[in-house]
């Protein structure tokens, strides 16, 4: 909510993808669900996420879970 605050934006643009999120984890589980440039290794969009999220503790977590998500698709394929 901050970082939208932060960018003019309103929360409210979430919901959607927040409510469909939760309908899907009842039926899969989160590692079935992953998609996304991790998931891809379309190493230049995460590149360019990391240079768009100015706080160092966001960026942190998002390589850390970024790295986690293509480490692990690594060992199960």
């Amino acid at each position: 909510e901050t970082i939208l605050e932060n960018n003019d934006l309103d929360f409210n643009m979430l919901k959607p993808i927040i409510i469909r999120s939760i309908k899907k984890i009842k039926d899969n589980s989160p590692l079935d669900m992953q998609t996304g440039p991790a998931m891809r290794k379309d190493y230049g969009v995460i590149k360019s996420h990391i240079e768009m999220i100015l706080d160092d503790d966001i960026k942190d977590i998002y390589q850390r879970i970024t790295n986690h998500i293509i480490k692990t698709h690594e060992t199960d394929n």
